[in-house]
């Protein structure tokens, strides 16, 4: 499996990394360090992904959650080609090992999110549409 960054929400990424759960819901990593985006594969948990981009196993992170503390999930939701959520800040990660962010990291990441959703519309690629949700949550 290959791993990359983004920028945008290219056709690509949507049709291969969207649907991830639900129809229309994509995940992403955000390494607030580097300042890089990565889509998270539909059937691969968060967990299982921040591992194999940290280049650490799945018990190493349970072992010690604060490897993956630069790496912050935010969760995209799509309808007809309209942005209507992004949640920043909650994913197993947060949730099953526990790890905890900085909130300036989570703010950070949340404006990476935007950036890279605002790039995608400037693209025409996506358009904001009745946001529902626009949140970080800080655990």
């Amino acid at each position: 499996m290959e791993i990359f960054s983004i920028k945008y929400l290219s056709e690509k990424v949507l049709k291969e990394y969207c649907g991830r759960k639900k129809e229309g819901i994509i995940a992403l990593l955000i390494d607030v360090d580097k300042e890089k985006i990565y889509p998270i594969p539909k059937k691969m948990e968060h967990v299982a992904f921040a591992a194999l981009l940290l280049g650490k196993s799945v018990k190493e992170l349970k072992e010690n959650p604060s490897l993956a503390a630069s790496l912050i999930p935010s969760t995209i939701e799509i309808e007809n080609g309209n942005i209507v959520g992004i949640v920043t800040g909650t994913s197993g990660l947060e949730l099953g090992l526990k790890v905890r962010h900085h909130p300036k990291n989570l703010q950070k990441a949340h404006s990476l999110a935007w950036s890279c959703i605002n790039l995608s519309c400037e693209l025409k690629i996506l358009k904001i549409g009745n946001l529902r949700i626009n949140k970080i949550l800080f655990l």
